[in-house]
C-alpha cells in the first residue's frame, strides 16, 4: 500500500511537470489571425490589463517547484505516505488554480469571438501545436 502511494504520488508529479503550456506570444498570434473587430480588440487589451498579473503567477511557479523539491527530497528520506500526500496535494491546488484561470480566459474568449472566430482559434491551436510535436486537446493552453 505504502509503495502504491509514493508510485502514485510521484507518477502524479511528473505528470504535472511535464504538462506544457503555449507561451502568451503564440496566443496572440493566434489571436491577430482573426481579424477582431476594434471593439474586440478593445476588450481583449482590457482584459488582458486586468489579469496581467506576471508575479503571482511566477511566485506560484516557484513554490510548485519549491514543493516538488520538497516532496522528491521526502521521497529521499523514506517520509511517511501521509508527508507525500500532503506535499502532493499543495502542488495539485497550486496547479488548479492555473487551471481556474485558464477556464475564466476560455470563457472571456468564448463571449469575445464570434463562432467563426472560435473555430479559426481553435484550428490554429491544433496546427500550431501539430507544428511542436503536442497532440492535447486543450483548447486554451
Amino acid at each position: 500500500m505504502k509503495r502504491s502511494l509514493v508510485a502514485i504520488a510521484l507518477l502524479s508529479t511528473l505528470a504535472i511537470s511535464v504538462n506544457s503550456q503555449a507561451k502568451p506570444r503564440d496566443f496572440m498570434k493566434a489571436l491577430k489571425q482573426l481579424d477582431l473587430s476594434e471593439e474586440q480588440l478593445s476588450k481583449l487589451k482590457e482584459h488582458r490589463k486586468e489579469n496581467k498579473d506576471r508575479e503571482a503567477r511566477k511566485a506560484n511557479r516557484q513554490e510548485i517547484k519549491a514543493l516538488k523539491k520538497e516532496m522528491n527530497q521526502a521521497f529521499i528520506d523514506g517520509a511517511s505516505d501521509e508527508v507525500i500526500s500532503n506535499l502532493h496535494n499543495q502542488i495539485i491546488q497550486r496547479r488548479s488554480n492555473k487551471e481556474v484561470k485558464r477556464l475564466e480566459k476560455m470563457i472571456f474568449l468564448k463571449n469575445l469571438l464570434t463562432k467563426e472566430q472560435r473555430q479559426k482559434f481553435i484550428e490554429i491551436k491544433k496546427e500550431r501545436r501539430g507544428k511542436r510535436g503536442h497532440h492535447r486537446e486543450e483548447s486554451m493552453d
